[in-house]
């Protein structure tokens, strides 16, 4: 994904959405940064979708992350306007 690539909502279908609307040369960057997520290969974009958003798919994901690259994550999660009352 480029930088200007505006990041997806967390539901699955926004997720899937998200990812139908990636150039070809954007899922194939996310593909091969994430094995896992193409075997088996998904039939459609929202098996991709979910499979990226299962507990141990994000783990090997974030296990590649340093310490600042959390901390930008942390950061950035901080900054969202609270969902909660």
């Amino acid at each position: 994904m480029t930088p200007a690539t505006p990041a997806p909502d967390t539901g699955s279908d926004s997720l899937a959405r998200w990812l139908s609307d990636r150039r070809d040369t954007e899922l194939v960057a996310l593909l091969r940064s994430r094995p896992d997520l193409v075997v088996p290969p998904p039939a459609t974009m929202n098996v991709l979708a979910n499979r990226a958003r299962q507990r141990a798919s994000v783990f090997r994901a974030a296990n590649d992350f340093t310490t600042a690259e959390f901390g930008v994550i942390e950061h950035w999660r901080g900054s969202e306007p609270s969902t909660t009352g």
